[in-house]
């Protein structure tokens, strides 16, 4: 008991002796050890929720995502480098028999969600949530479209191009949906130019702010419609 009692009494003697600065240093110097630990579990709690939300909801993460970097900064490098962010986007390959280069995009002026793509050889693809999921749009029966455009006047009427495919019916030419693009036609190719060999192709579309006129480039020259594709005019 005596000898219990004079360790005690040494070691209070051996504290009393410590300057109150060196304590002082003693606690400052133990207590960022703690701090940083917790901060780097914090870290990695909301790096792995920003994470879980572009993964599972392609949702707005912006908000989680400021947080995860503010607690990053506020850890003072101490937890390492953060892991790259993940692309809330991501490739599609679809099951289609041909594919190719994505040419055009066009969005619905008026139904943000309704999305349509052409490619080089795979035909046109179409997406009604923003582009998170796609469809083969099977009954535009071509597959080299070069481009695509929603008529603003007219939202619902979209025009579409695509290259001569050396059928003995071409589908090269212009295309007409009055859908949004859900159901094709067709528009009847003009009269071969003088000079020409080749089937008819339509490239690129122009549709004019102040007219709304619908201007189509093509190897036969420029398909003019001015009542919203019913009729064109070849120059």
């Amino acid at each position: 008991m005596e000898c219990r009692t004079w360790m005690w009494t040494t070691v209070a003697r051996l504290f009393a002796r410590i300057p109150i600065t060196a304590l002082a240093l003693f606690v400052l110097m133990a207590t960022p050890v703690l701090s940083s630990a917790q901060a780097c579990k914090n870290v990695q709690q909301a790096g792995a929720a920003y994470q879980e939300c572009v993964k599972n909801t392609h949702g707005p993460c912006s908000s989680l995502k400021i947080q995860w970097l503010e607690l990053l900064a506020g850890a003072k490098g101490n937890c390492g480098q953060p892991p790259p962010p993940q692309s809330p986007l991501s490739e599609l390959q679809p099951d289609i028999r041909q594919g190719g280069r994505v040419n055009t995009i066009a969005v619905d002026p008026t139904h943000d969600n309704i999305v349509l793509v052409t490619s080089e050889s795979g035909g046109m693809f179409r997406s009604v949530d923003r582009g998170h999921t796609w469809r083969h749009v099977d009954t535009l029966p071509v597959f080299q479209t070069n481009a695509v455009a929603f008529v603003p006047a007219t939202p619902d009427l979209v025009i579409a191009t695509a290259s001569a495919d050396f059928r003995t019916a071409n589908g090269g030419g212009i295309w007409l949906s009055k859908d949004g693009g859900a159901r094709w036609t067709q528009i009847p190719n003009p009269a071969t130019p003088s000079g020409v060999t080749e089937a008819m192709s339509a490239y690129e579309i122009s549709i004019a702010i102040d007219t709304g006129n619908i201007y189509v480039g093509s190897n036969f020259g420029v398909s003019v419609s001015a009542n919203n594709g019913g009729s064109w005019i070849q120059s």
